[in-house]
């Protein structure tokens, strides 16, 4: 790094505290959006095609072939579901957990925000989950969809 660089790094203007918090309170309502968002569109998604699926599967595939791959996609999609509502559920125990370790750092509890927090990181692993099936799910559904009418 030349000296030249430094002075230009060094230049650069830091936030100042509130700056830095009101930006930092932005990016955590925007994430908090965003995972609200998710959570409609899993749901929504997930459901319907899972119920367009067993509505419409006479019309669409009078004589269904692979049968297999019909359940399966089904299996995704109910899975998607029920993971992305009890993701919903695990989240507010996260909410809960993160609330009482700040409180507890309030208190003056020792190491209290460098505790874990379990049901913030299986929240995270069942959206994952729920994303995963759902793709493989509609993956399945178009497989099949594919198969029986052509």
């Amino acid at each position: 790094m030349t000296t030249e660089d430094r002075n230009q790094e060094s230049e650069c203007p830091r936030l100042t505290r509130d700056a830095y918090l009101d930006e930092r309170r932005l990016l955590i309502d925007e994430e908090r959006e965003a995972a609200r968002t998710f959570d409609k569109a899993m749901l929504t998604l997930s459901g319907g095609a899972l119920g367009l699926s067993i509505t419409f599967i006479r019309q669409l595939a009078p004589n269904p072939h692979t049968t297999g791959l019909l359940i399966a996609a089904w299996a995704g999609l109910t899975v998607a579901l029920l993971t992305t509502c009890i993701a919903l559920h695990v989240s507010q125990l996260a909410f809960q957990r993160a609330r009482d370790l700040l409180d507890d750092d309030q208190r003056g509890v020792k190491g209290a925000l460098e505790r874990s927090n379990v049901p913030a990181a299986w929240t995270r692993r069942l959206n994952w989950t729920a994303t995963l099936v759902f793709v493989l799910g509609i993956a399945l559904l178009a497989v099949f969809a594919f198969i029986n009418l052509s």
